[in-house]
């Protein structure tokens, strides 16, 4: 089981069937902000998250994702990873959420910084994407602090509750192509 320290405060380590608990009471204390950008957290319960993070383990497993709970100051405060790792073209995405408690401190921004140097030097991923809605503004910080560019709006890319989203994918390449 992994653990990396950020700093002396934040810290990222493997979810593990016992965050459960402690990551649904983050969904459930935010969930109307978080299902306004990740539908999934709308009708998520503590069983769903239990079963996502064995899934979630499952294909960390198989190389299929990488991800990690976000820690600061001992409590759990939410996720990040990447997904849709496709190793033959060096590219993936990353996705994320910070409980509202921790945000506003600079966290996902350090995360991100990590994460990014996870995917360009161990898992020799040479672009990496972020797709965000394009009201997301916060997440649009995020990106943007970390170099991040954006590529593109995808318009209608998805539809919640019966209406379309526009989405903007933000891009960020290794050190090959910068």
């Amino acid at each position: 089981m992994f653990s990396q320290r950020i700093d002396a405060h934040i810290e990222l380590r493997m979810p593990d069937v016992a965050d459960a608990t402690a990551l649904y009471a983050l969904v459930e204390a935010d969930r109307s902000a978080l299902a306004q950008w990740l539908p999934w957290a709308e009708n998520m319960s503590v069983q769903d998250e239990s079963e996502f993070i064995q899934s979630f383990r499952e294909k960390m497993a198989r190389y299929e994702l990488w991800g990690a709970v976000i820690v600061v100051d001992q409590q759990v405060a939410g996720m990040i990873d990447l997904h849709a790792i496709d190793a033959t073209n060096r590219r993936a995405e990353v996705g994320y959420w910070l409980a509202s408690a921790f945000q506003g401190r600079g966290v996902m921004t350090k995360v991100l910084a990590s994460v990014e140097q996870i995917a360009f030097e161990e898992y020799h991923i040479d672009r990496l994407a972020i797709f965000l809605d394009t009201e997301n503004e916060p997440s649009q910080a995020v990106a943007k602090r970390r170099g991040f560019e954006q590529e593109a709006v995808l318009k209608h890319y998805l539809w919640e509750h019966g209406q379309p989203r526009d989405m903007i994918v933000y891009v960020k390449l290794g050190a090959t192509n910068n």
